[in-house]
């Protein structure tokens, strides 16, 4: 009877170890992007206001964020490849250091967000009122 016991405890304990080594780890397919927005040689960025989209091209999922900290906001989605859009408004310093606020586009069809730490994205600013 204890023989029986023993025998049922040992092969529950393997069936448990065999079905928690089968589980994937969630944190393999979500990674972190920083999009960083850049300016031109005659732009000095100061702030930016705006949302980032990111819509994954395999899966058409949108992720949004307006979260900046500076000119870079970081965000945490699944590993894949992305198409990045960025609308907003921009405070800058031009080359004569005269302030300046307006309208402002980023984007880039295809991104890599793929990489297992923090994957760097730089976009360019098109501005709408130059």
């Amino acid at each position: 009877m204890k023989m029986k016991s023993f025998l049922y405890i040992i092969v529950v304990g393997v069936m448990m170890m065999g079905l928690t080594a089968c589980h994937a780890d969630e944190d393999q397919l979500f990674t972190t992007a920083a999009i960083t927005l850049t300016g031109s040689d005659t732009i000095y960025v100061d702030r930016i206001q705006g949302t980032i989209t990111l819509t994954n091209l395999n899966t058409k999922e949108r992720v949004t964020t307006a979260d900046f900290d500076g000119c870079t906001a970081t965000v945490n989605l699944l590993r894949g490849v992305y198409q990045v859009s960025v609308d907003g408004q921009v405070k800058y310093r031009d080359g004569r250091g005269i302030t300046h606020i307006d309208n402002f586009r980023a984007s880039q069809d295809q991104v890599s967000i793929v990489g297992s730490s923090m994957t760097m994205v730089e976009l360019p600013i098109i501005l709408m009122n130059p």
